[in-house]
């Protein structure tokens, strides 16, 4: 299923453990990388491509003040996309931790297709459900994620369907390490 997924375009619409009442949008295109539209309570995006992150500096402070850390962007850095190196491929956003287990009792239909239940438990406080379609190829169709009781569900779809991606230009990106020294955290 991984493989299927990191080489399909797919769209995909949910809730976000990252934000509270937050919206994500995301969209994949293998060529061209992974986009994140956030919207509700706090909004902009996050693009990833060939491993880089690129966080908008508003999604980077909302994150920040979730994990009790609270900074102040200024109004110059308000366009401005913070980028780290993850060390991972895009994929990791959506892809299925090779630690999953089949959990046939949780098995459900996802949008008329049968799907298989898969649960992965990273901790106490984290669990996510994976639900793969039953039809070759095999396609992730929802994903449920609890972190330290925050719940989401996202919704995967338009498989094949293939939209592009234009990463924020360089002139509006700044190495973590760079904005870090700029708010001062």
């Amino acid at each position: 299923m991984n493989e299927t997924m990191r080489t399909t375009p797919f769209s995909a619409i949910g809730t976000s453990t990252a934000y509270d009442g937050a919206l994500q949008r995301m969209t994949w295109n293998p060529q061209q990388g992974l986009r994140i539209q956030v919207s509700g309570t706090i909004g902009g995006n996050m693009y990833c491509q060939g491993g880089v992150t690129y966080i908008s500096s508003n999604l980077f402070a909302a994150s920040l003040k979730q994990q009790g850390q609270e900074i102040t962007v200024p109004a110059d850095l308000d366009d401005v996309y913070v980028t780290t190196k993850s060390g991972q491929g895009c994929d990791a956003y959506f892809a299925l931790s090779p630690t999953g287990h089949y959990a046939p009792s949780d098995d459900a239909t996802v949008n008329g297709t049968p799907t298989r239940a898969v649960k992965v438990s990273a901790s106490a406080s984290a669990a996510d459900t994976y639900y793969v379609s039953t039809k070759d190829p095999a396609y992730l169709l929802k994903q449920k994620s609890n972190r330290n009781g925050r719940t989401s569900s996202t919704t995967y779809l338009d498989f094949g369907k293939r939209r592009t991606i234009t990463l924020p230009s360089a002139d509006k990106t700044m190495t973590l390490d760079a904005f870090r020294s700029r708010v001062g955290s």
